[in-house]
């Protein structure tokens, strides 16, 4: 890649036999098994092809005009909590309304930024009388102006009265390209954004919508150093980091706790959360220590056959039911192949509960192996079933890990972390954000 500029087709087991030292020879001895973030520092595409209950990966990995060696200059929004402006009107424009990781955080930041003063204007493309806002959200109708925009007008002609305008979804930057206002995009990561679209062609019609959408020059907020990367090496994006923060009133620790009680959160439709990966690596803890349960929270039932273990489907509970599934269990576990930021382990950290997960990018942010997580490689079955059952045989270990963790959570608390979302949207408000792209792309 470095030397040809040719692109590189990569194909692995998605679980491979372990390949040691052969006839003596130790140097036969090689890694088997790549998985998706072994290849962020590239551009790539990636493609999974389903065989028996093994299945094979294939990426291609294609070179770019300069692949950078390190990842410095990245721009974390200001500590400071000193206001530097008056109130803001905030547009934002929302492109679904299911309770994902981060569609719920955003509408947290809303909540405080309406309590800090400013204005909410939400656009919504739907019918006469519908609500903007999701049922699962705390944020209120009283509390925002709700603009309904007709599905064959464009969005332009409604934004004109706000001081800044937030993308949530990188298909809306295109729209947005000619706003009078300023815009800023708020990237939480994507499947598309870890080459994840299952089409491998260099012009495929995902890749060249992806190239044509970040190439419009708004500012771009990411969630963590990993997106910040990806948007630097694929489209030439400098970013600047707000990480996600966690209610920790909301989710706090409980003295009680369900004894050996594993949890699971997130939908099972979705591929990338790995919960195949989950069931696996329950059913082998299982075998060796078969003495707990499983809770899986979700928001459709998910299609589970042949496990020993008992499990428990919780579908759709409110939000403080869920808080209360967190601050309950005894071991969060996470099993995600990639995460922009990944939310769910960061709550159950805020609910003092141990986690264990797959070390699936995002998660770095503010996860560190040993100290206030266990972390295995994406779809290392047998680490992630072998750090639950130390877990669960070990309570002095979970409480270190437990107290570590609720003290990372403070650290990314939801008003810390709105505080400095608010610093970004006041500078580009003011203007003081302008278009960015790295000079090693162009």
């Amino acid at each position: 890649m470095l030397h040809a500029r040719k692109s590189l087709l990569v194909s692995t087991p998605r679980f491979p036999a372990l390949q040691g030292a052969y006839l003596g020879n130790a140097f036969e001895t090689h890694r088997s098994r790549w998985h998706i973030l072994d290849f962020v520092d590239f551009d790539f595409s990636y493609l999974h092809i389903p065989i028996g209950n093994n299945g094979a990966e294939i990426f291609h990995l294609f070179p770019t005009q300069s692949i950078p060696k390190e990842r410095d200059g990245i721009a974390f929004a200001p500590e400071t909590q000193k206001d530097s402006g008056g109130p803001l009107t905030i547009g934002a424009y929302i492109p679904h309304k299911y309770l994902t990781g981060g569609m719920k955080m955003f509408f947290e930041y809303l909540r405080i930024l309406k309590k800090r003063g400013h204005k909410i204007v939400l656009f919504w493309r739907g019918e006469r009388g519908e609500s903007v806002i999701p049922e699962w959200s705390h944020l209120s109708r009283s509390e925002v102006q709700e603009v309904l925009i007709p599905h064959h007008e464009p969005i332009l002609p409604f934004v004109k009265g706000c001081d800044v305008v937030i993308a949530l979804w990188f298909q809306q930057m295109e729209e947005l390209a000619e706003s009078p206002v300023p815009v800023v995009l708020f990237e939480q990561g994507s499947e598309f954004l870890f080459g994840d679209y299952q089409d491998l062609r260099p012009d495929s019609p995902v890749r060249q919508l992806l190239q044509k959408n970040y190439a419009v020059p708004w500012p771009i907020i990411t969630v963590s150093p990993l997106l910040d990367t990806i948007l630097k090496i694929r489209y030439g994006r400098n970013t600047t980091v707000v990480p996600n923060g966690v209610d920790t009133n909301f989710y706090h620790p409980e003295k009680e706790k369900r004894k050996n009680t594993v949890l699971l959160v997130g939908n099972p439709q979705l591929r990338f959360k790995g919960f195949d990966i989950a069931l696996q690596a329950l059913e082998k803890a299982w075998r060796i220590y078969p003495n707990f349960e499983v809770h899986w929270v979700c928001q459709v039932s998910p299609k589970v056959y042949g496990i020993s273990f008992p499990l428990k489907i919780v579908l759709n509970p409110p939000q403080d039911e869920l808080a209360r599934h967190y601050r309950e269990a005894t071991v969060f576990l996470f099993t995600s192949w990639y995460e922009g930021f990944g939310l769910p382990p960061l709550e159950a950290m805020a609910s003092g509960t141990a986690v264990v997960a797959t070390d699936c990018g995002g998660i770095r942010t503010y996860a560190q192996e040993g100290y206030n997580a266990l972390l295995a490689e994406p779809g290392d079955v047998d680490s992630l079933a072998y750090a639950l059952v130390f877990l669960l045989q070990n309570e002095e270990v979970r409480k270190v890990l437990e107290e570590r963790g609720r003290a990372t959570a403070l650290e990314f608390s939801l008003e810390k972390q709105a505080l400095k979302f608010e610093k970004v949207l006041q500078s580009v408000a003011r203007g003081a954000f302008l278009p960015s792209f790295s000079r090693t792309t162009g």
